[in-house]
């Protein structure tokens, strides 16, 4: 199976676990095909480097970019 995921989902995985995080493993684990774009990862880059975030981030394993 493949799969896109939206950055909202992987922002949420890395920050507050849940249903998305759970979708991480399951990649992790090699259950699916993760896909995603130039454009999503520089959205994703450029959210995760926003300093609303600096807080949880620095609550978790997880560094910004």
């Amino acid at each position: 199976m493949r799969i896109v995921a939206d950055t909202n989902v992987i922002v949420s995985a890395f920050l507050w676990g849940g249903t998305p995080r759970r979708l991480l493993d399951a990649f992790q684990t090699q259950q699916f095909e993760l896909f995603t774009s130039r454009d999503l990862v520089a959205e994703l880059e450029e959210v995760l480097s926003r300093e609303t975030f600096a807080k949880q981030f620095s609550q978790t394993r997880f560094t910004a970019p």
